[in-house]
């Protein structure tokens, strides 16, 4: 099969979900034999942009003349059975989906965020979720200055979401992929037709296996920053005794040295190149997520599970789709810091937490497997292929 993957990449060095799963997704396609293009822009194109071209990357936010042809060149080219689109935001824009349709090529797209109805992509804002632009329309974005706080940068992340509403984009897409139940039930709510939506989870390559190292300390990974619930963490361990390592960077870095410094129990370890994060999980007793906001997939969840580290997460979005409670994990109510402590409580019980971690690892091989992975794109691409 000839299939042509399109992704807005972010920028050299970002550590972003999206960049992992596309060539993820490549290597697993070309290592069974298929035939796999990439038309890709990258963030980074912009840094490097005199002010003019600059200028003109703004003007074509929400309709990119530029990609628009290139791609309808790269197409004239080439011969693809379908195509698989990622991120679109902010250099490829909505007018790939018509250089597409235009050339007949099927369309499969994957839904890694809310960016078709949220100018901020994640629905959230001031520290809450929030889901005005999609529940009472898009001007609530500029009103309120959601992106980048800037009237003027929200208004334009916002064109391109009334391109794709009025020049009706959804109707030119074959199938949407969602990574969880979660997702399927929150984009059929807003509005896009159940029969269109195919659940696959992410997979993870070359996973270590379980980890019989001696588990030392409880673990936090990711962004530090308030929709990952990093200063409700912060303020709960004030009153729990157990060691907590947390790895990453953010806009939350200095709070969180100002933690490490003041307790003992609070080791903060500094951004951490991906593979060494594994040494991290496999001494965890258990990893902890305390989101805010909804999250479209756990990629930490899964490779914590690849190991046999247990998860302790809040309720909230994909999270308590991937997590069952009490069997691989705990789910607690967003930033109920009591329940959270309870269930570290548990884990501290070694018979408790031996059978956890063993269903934490039996998940993964269960669920995000390569080859299951496979199997379910394969299926939802030959479905729509022409």
């Amino acid at each position: 099969m000839n299939i042509l993957f399109i992704h807005n990449f972010h920028r050299e060095g970002s550590a972003s979900g999206d960049d992992v799963v596309v060539r993820n997704e490549v290597r697993l396609l070309k290592d069974h034999g298929h035939n796999v293009e990439v038309f890709a822009r990258y963030n980074s194109e912009v840094d490097r942009s005199s002010f003019f071209r600059k200028f003109l990357h703004l003007g074509q936010i929400p309709w990119s003349w530029e990609s628009y042809y290139r791609l309808k060149k790269f197409l004239k080219e080439k011969n693809f059975d379908i195509a698989h689109v990622h991120t679109w935001f902010p250099l490829l824009s909505p007018s790939i989906y018509f250089a597409l349709y235009e050339e007949g090529i099927p369309i499969v797209q994957s839904l890694h965020d809310f960016r078709f109805f949220c100018p901020v992509a994640f629905f959230f804002r001031n520290g809450r979720i929030c889901e005005k632009c999609a529940r009472e329309g898009l001007h609530n974005a500029i009103l309120n200055r959601c992106y980048e706080n800037s009237y003027l940068k929200s208004f334009l992340a916002t064109l391109p979401l009334y391109v794709v509403k009025y020049r009706k984009v959804f109707d030119l897409i074959s199938l949407f992929i969602v990574f969880t139940e979660f997702g399927k039930e929150k984009f059929v709510e807003l509005g896009i037709p159940e029969e269109k939506i195919r659940v696959k989870p992410h997979f993870l390559p070359n996973a270590r296996g379980y980890s019989n190292r001696n588990r030392e300390f409880f673990l936090y990974v990711g962004r530090l920053s308030v929709e990952k619930g990093v200063d409700f963490l912060l303020k709960t361990w004030e009153k729990i005794p157990e060691k907590l390592v947390i790895v990453g960077s953010g806009p939350l870095e200095n709070m969180v040295r100002d933690y490490a410094k003041k307790f003992k129990n609070i080791t903060y370890a500094g951004y951490v190149p991906h593979e060494k994060v594994y040494d991290y999980m496999e001494r965890a007793i258990a990893l902890i997520v305390p989101s805010v906001w909804y999250e479209t997939f756990g990629m930490i969840i899964m490779e914590a599970f690849s190991v046999g580290t247990p998860v302790v997460a809040s309720k909230v979005g994909a999270l308590q789709s991937m997590i069952q409670d009490g069997v691989n994990g705990f789910l607690f109510p967003v930033k109920d810091g009591e329940k959270l402590k309870k269930y570290l409580h548990n884990l501290k019980k070694k018979a408790r937490w031996k059978k956890i971690s063993r269903q934490a690892y039996n998940a993964f091989v269960e669920r995000f497997g390569e080859s299951r992975n496979y199997l379910d794109l394969m299926e939802i691409y030959t479905s729509v292929e022409r």
